[in-house]
């Protein structure tokens, strides 16, 4: 699993390399676990130990872009801390792109599909991901971000229906 993970993002990386459109995107995540089927419904398990997200993000148009991140935490199981990893291919349109004067912010709402892993339970996702950016120069910002997985196989219980919300920074190569 981590060797598949790890070409698809080196393939996402090679492919994407040396466009003037790339973003990259590095921060800290937190996982909402509230260990039911429904991601939104109340809020209650919060984990942010180990909290590491990054991301490429490839512009190909004006209004869309094409995300591959890697979040890393840990879950609380009765078993003890056991490691989340998950890699999300991401669809994203930027709705308000000169909709309006504000130029030092991108809202952005996108879709797509993960594959995530915690205690050997591996399972895959489709994501519904939420964000702003804020630009504070003229190559670099911070993001806000939550995405909703909503998991193939519900019967696990650590690798259920979840949010991830991020904080990043953003840098553009």
């Amino acid at each position: 699993m981590k060797k598949l993970t790890l070409l698809l993002f080196l393939a996402f990386a090679s492919i994407s390399y040396g466009q003037n459109d790339l973003t990259l995107n590095i921060g800290v995540n937190m996982l909402d676990d509230n260990g039911e089927t429904n991601p939104f419904e109340g809020i209650s398990d919060f984990y942010f130990n180990l909290p590491i997200s990054a991301g490429l993000e490839f512009q190909w148009s004006e209004k869309f872009t094409l995300e591959q991140s890697v979040t890393i935490n840990e879950f609380e199981l009765p078993s003890g801390d056991e490691l989340y990893f998950s890699t999300d291919t991401s669809v994203k349109w930027y709705w308000n792109k000169h909709k309006s004067d504000r130029d030092w912010f991108d809202a952005y709402l996108g879709a797509g599909v993960g594959f995530n892993t915690v205690n050997e339970d591996f399972n895959t996702t489709l994501n519904i991901p939420l964000g702003v950016r804020f630009w504070i120069g003229e190559k670099w910002g911070a993001r806000l971000q939550s995405m909703a997985k909503f998991a193939a196989d519900t019967d696990h219980n650590s690798s259920n229906n979840h949010m991830v919300h991020s904080f990043e920074l953003f840098f553009k190569l």
